[in-house]
């Protein structure tokens, strides 16, 4: 299952598990284009990871502070 829109929280992703879901996918972008920049796979035998994953192809991400640096 694809999650994205909204912060993915452990709670939301114990449900997706108990469901039965096998995989979820943290899809992390900038909503202004509804695109993805980043993926991380959280599988049920490990349960929730706090993250936004890695980029996907042919993409970069770069982490700045608050001076933009």
């Amino acid at each position: 299952m694809n999650l994205a829109g909204e912060v993915v929280t452990d709670d939301l992703v114990a449900q997706v598990f108990a469901a039965g879901v096998a995989q979820v996918r943290n899809l992390y972008g900038p909503s202004e284009t509804t695109t993805y920049s980043t993926a991380a796979v959280m599988h049920r035998k490990d349960g929730f990871a706090a993250t936004i994953g890695r980029p996907i192809g042919n993409t970069r991400v770069y982490i700045l502070d608050s001076s933009g640096r």
